[in-house]
């Protein structure tokens, strides 16, 4: 029988293998691969230590790169006449709900540009939400959520019959009010 050990067990390894070669992590911090010892990870015998500025440097390259998508716009559907980024909810049930965030756009026919329109355009370039701006068409501004908020004609379901639904858009800060402005500019032109 195996003589009993007073040794806590260990993962230290040992400094050859069942047929005479040597271990990988044999580092001599301690534990498996430096784990429980003190400190960096062995391997082949050598401890690695990060200097400070090289675990700095790590410590930036982990945190997550904030992506710009550029949505494309097919001109042919008509000139741009207002993008910004912004955060689009819907009123359901009174509540508003989050659909998405990316480019709403105020947009104008080549052909009628009396015939104005909002669409908005979510990051993954899939479209969310058309609907045409009406002469009576009211637009709420919040500048100090910075939020605008209107009701149009839109169906949210795909084949189903436009209804009345109320939008709420949160644009950057000083933004909302150039939106509403420029939303009464198209509505001025309007018949």
């Amino acid at each position: 029988a195996p003589a009993a050990s007073s040794a806590a067990w260990s993962f230290q390894p040992s400094t050859s293998n069942a047929i005479g070669a040597p271990s990988f992590m044999t580092g001599a911090t301690g534990g498996f691969g430096g784990f429980g010892g003190g400190g960096g990870f062995a391997f082949g015998g050598a401890a690695v230590h990060p200097s400070g500025a090289e675990a700095a440097a790590d410590e930036e390259a982990e945190e997550p790169q904030k992506y710009q998508s550029e949505v494309a716009v097919n001109e042919e559907a008509g000139t741009v006449l207002l993008q910004l980024k912004s955060k689009l909810h819907h009123l359901k049930a009174g509540q508003w709900e989050h659909k998405g965030v990316g480019q709403l756009m105020l947009r104008a026919p080549k052909d009628d540009p009396t015939k104005p329109f909002v669409t908005f355009t979510t990051e993954a370039g899939r479209v969310l939400y058309i609907a045409n701006v009406h002469k009576s068409m009211k637009v709420i501004v919040n500048d100090a959520k910075n939020t605008v908020s209107w009701s149009a004609a839109w169906a949210p379901e795909a084949g189903a019959t436009p209804t009345l639904q109320s939008m709420q858009a949160q644009l950057p800060k000083g933004k909302a009010a150039v939106f509403g402005q420029e939303v009464a500019k198209v509505q001025a032109t309007m018949e």
